[in-house]
Order: C-alpha cells, then sequence, then structure tokens
C-alpha cells in the first residue's frame, strides 16, 4: 500500500511553555522523540451479510405467505369493486397501488428466499455454456424468478387497464380524447395553409391558428378556435354546442328528440341525464360517441374525434319545425339538400352552423 494513501496525522502543539523554558511537549511526547502512529478510524458500512439477515427476516415466508396473496387479491378485489360503481377512478389507482406493492414483496421473498439460498450452494459452480455465452445455473434460476414475477406484475397492470378502459366506454359521461387519425379531406383544408405576413420579416403567421379545432359536419366544414362553441343553431336555436378544455378535450351537449318532437335524451357536457333504456350508448373508444335510440334502432348522433385538429359530427337533429339530418356526405333540412354543401365556415363570433326551416 502506498504511503500517501494514508491520511497525515495533525499533531496540536499543547502546554508550551514561555520563552525560554523548558522543551515543549506535543501531545505528551517530546520534539525529536519517535512518535506512535495514531490509530486511523474507519467507519465501514454494514456487512452484507447482516443486510441480508435483516432482509431475510422481513421478507420472511411468515410474514409474505400473508402479504403476498393480500396484495394480488386486492388487485382483483379493487377491480371488482370499480367495475360495479359508478366513480370508479378512486378504486382503479388503489389497484394500480397494490400491484406494485405486490411486485416489490415477490421480488423481496424470492431474492431473500430459503429455496434460492440452496439453490446457489448447490449449483452456484455449474455453468451453462451457449455459444459465446455463459452463466450459472443459479444465475438462471434467479433472475427467471424475477422476470416470471415482472411477467405476473405486467399481465395484472394490462388487466386493470383494460378494465378500467371498458369502464369508461360503459359509462355515462367522460370526455371525449383525440385520437391518432389522419384528418379526412375537407373544405379548409386549403385554410390552413395560408400564411399572413406578422412584424417580424420573413416570419409567417398562419391565418387559422394551428390549435383550432376543424368541426366537419357531413361534407360541411367549420373552424373553431374559441370554446365553448355553437356549432349548430337551427331557426336561432341552439341546436348543439361543444367545448374542449386544455387538454384537448371535448364535450358536447345536446337535446335528443324522437320522430314525435319528444326529448327523449339530455347530453349535457357528455353526462346522460335521461333513463337508458330509451336509448343506447355506443363508444367504439375515447375518441368515438354514439347514440341509438333503442326502439326503431336510429342513430341520433355519432362524434368521432380523429385528431387534435379534427372532429366529426352526424345524426339527426329535430326541432319542433324542423329535421336536420347529416350523413357523411349530404346534409338535408326537412327532406331537402342544403346548398352549398362543401363550405368552409366559422372562427367568428357566429354559430359554425346556421340553418332556418323556412
Amino acid at each position: 500500500m502506498d504511503d500517501s494513501a494514508i491520511p497525515p496525522v495533525q499533531l496540536k502543539a499543547t502546554n508550551l511553555p514561555e520563552s525560554g523554558a523548558a522543551v515543549p511537549v506535543v501531545e505528551g511526547i517530546p520534539v525529536g522523540a519517535s512518535a506512535p502512529v495514531s490509530p486511523i478510524e474507519i467507519v465501514l458500512p454494514v456487512p452484507t451479510h447482516r443486510r441480508n439477515r435483516l432482509l431475510r427476516r422481513i421478507f420472511h415466508w411468515k410474514y409474505s405467505g400473508v402479504f403476498i396473496p393480500f396484495c394480488w387479491c386486492s388487485v382483483m378485489a379493487c377491480v371488482g369493486i370499480a367495475t360495479a360503481l359508478d366513480r370508479s377512478e378512486f378504486f382503479f389507482n388503489w389497484a394500480y397501488f397494490f400491484a406494485i406493492c405486490g411486485l416489490i414483496w415477490t421480488l423481496g421473498y424470492w431474492l431473500t428466499s430459503d429455496t434460492l439460498e440452496k439453490i446457489r450452494k448447490v449449483m452456484k459452480q455449474k455453468i451453462v455454456r451457449v455459444g459465446w455465452f455463459s452463466v450459472s445455473r443459479y444465475e438462471m434460476w434467479r433472475w427467471g424468478g424475477c422476470i416470471l414475477v415482472m411477467v405476473v406484475f405486467v399481465g395484472s397492470l394490462y388487466f386493470v387497464h383494460g378494465a378500467e378502459f371498458r369502464k369508461i366506454l360503459q359509462s355515462y359521461n367522460g370526455y371525449l380524447v383525440p385520437g391518432h387519425e389522419s384528418s379526412p379531406p375537407n373544405s379548409c383544408d386549403w385554410l390552413r395553409s395560408v400564411t399572413m405576413p406578422t412584424g417580424v420579416a420573413g416570419y409567417p403567421k398562419y391565418l387559422i391558428p394551428s390549435d383550432s379545432l376543424s368541426v366537419l359536419l357531413g361534407p360541411m366544414t367549420a373552424i373553431s378556435s374559441q370554446f365553448p362553441a355553437i356549432v349548430i343553431t337551427i331557426d336561432g336555436a341552439p341546436i348543439l354546442t361543444m367545448n374542449k378544455d386544455s387538454d384537448g378535450r371535448v364535450t358536447v351537449t345536446t337535446d335528443i328528440y324522437d320522430e314525435n318532437q319528444n326529448v327523449i335524451a339530455t347530453l349535457d357536457k357528455n353526462v346522460y341525464l335521461v333513463d337508458s333504456s330509451v336509448f343506447k350508448l355506443s363508444r367504439e373508444n375515447v375518441s368515438d360517441l354514439g347514440v341509438v335510440v333503442r326502439h326503431n334502432k336510429e342513430q341520433v348522433l355519432h362524434v368521432h374525434y380523429f385528431n387534435s385538429r379534427t372532429i366529426a359530427i352526424t345524426g339527426v337533429f329535430r326541432t319542433k319545425n324542423a329535421v336536420l339530418q347529416v350523413d357523411d356526405d349530404l346534409v338535408t333540412l326537412n327532406g331537402k339538400p342544403v346548398v352549398p354543401q362543401h363550405i368552409c365556415s366559422g372562427d367568428n363570433s357566429f354559430p359554425d352552423f346556421h340553418f332556418r326551416s323556412n
């Protein structure tokens, strides 16, 4: 060992006599005398075997045999409770929490178990070679068990997420989340590419804000950048309004009528306010929303949120004096085609689409 690695020992002179007195003493040793080497105090970390002993006590089967089944069974219980209640987010969060606890405790038990220790003593020197790669059988058992636990953990997350996703699609409230589909061709595509000069030379500014939303009503298109926005009016009465939050999530508000001009459902920010026996909620994913009248299977509303910039609306919108039928390629009012069809409007203080029945 190099002497330079040993930290120097600092000596302090004490009780020095006045000038002309006896020889000074350094910590009780006369100057010039050989001083003994001072002991160096070294603080060592807790030995590995002590840490292992502590972990073995914590993850002993006496505790793990209770805690591990409790965690994984709690995941199942929380999912079951969440699917049975209207407000389920609280229990789904607890399901994720118990899954993480189950992962930690199961890994801790396996890595400190007596079974793995016996395998270590027997198989640590047994080497398995596959081509240029070699590993002891003990390491194969050790990491194989960890991988198995991780597979169970990932499967539990998939199970909880799937149940949560199905619950969202079956619930009678919730947001429409933008999808990742490409926007279909529409009559406002050209307008998004129009630039306008600004105060900075050579820096273009688009005429339409990049965060605006293209609302497709069949073949018609309107641009909306201010929310809440009135999307459809008939004879001056608002029929459908839409709101968009800072995260891009959309809610729709409208009254749904049957062919007898009776209100059969009210959709208030994606929350249904009537008995579900009258209509059927149809959702293929979190970017899709449909309403079907049960007795004649008429789809009175379908909203599809393609992406953060495009949303499409079709359906049948009724008032006492008018019936607005919106299909993908045609819009009719009281059975007559609306002229013109392929228009681009909106992004002003007026409703996106205004119709008159007379």
